[in-house]
């Protein structure tokens, strides 16, 4: 079943979406054939949605789709400048190298982020709340 954004079917969640390329990479690193271990990350996965992309995605790779193709058109979550970072990466050969990479940065930028609003979220406070008494 296809999990592309005119299925059916509604989009990954953000997390799942990451978890997908997460997979990736960890195959990529690893040097596994990609369709057979995404198949097996499919039977692991404990989400349904995951699982069933995971099993799409085996599908397109063993047709002889592009791995960068299937991942732009897999999800709307996904930044559309991952395929073209995807396919950068398999011609240098280092597809799970850039892949964890860009997955780390993801998070620390997602970290940090929660690190400004919980910086911002006392003064916001009171400042609201010095308009509203006054």
């Amino acid at each position: 079943m296809d999990v592309s954004p005119t299925s059916s079917d509604p989009p990954l969640s953000a997390a799942s979406a990451e978890a997908l390329v997460e997979r990736i990479a960890q195959l990529g690193e690893s040097g596994a054939p990609l369709a057979a271990g995404l198949r097996a990350a499919a039977a692991e996965s404990d989400s349904y949605r995951l699982a069933q992309a995971l099993r799409s995605v085996a599908s397109e790779v063993e047709r002889g789709r592009p791995l960068a193709e299937i991942v732009a058109g897999t999800t709307r979550r996904l930044p559309p400048h991952l395929a073209g970072l995807i396919d950068a990466a398999q011609r240098t050969g280092k597809l799970g190298l850039v892949l964890s990479e860009w997955i780390e940065n993801r998070r620390r930028a997602r970290q940090q982020w929660r690190s400004v609003t919980s910086a911002l979220a006392y003064p916001a406070f009171t400042i609201v709340l010095a308009v509203v008494i006054y």
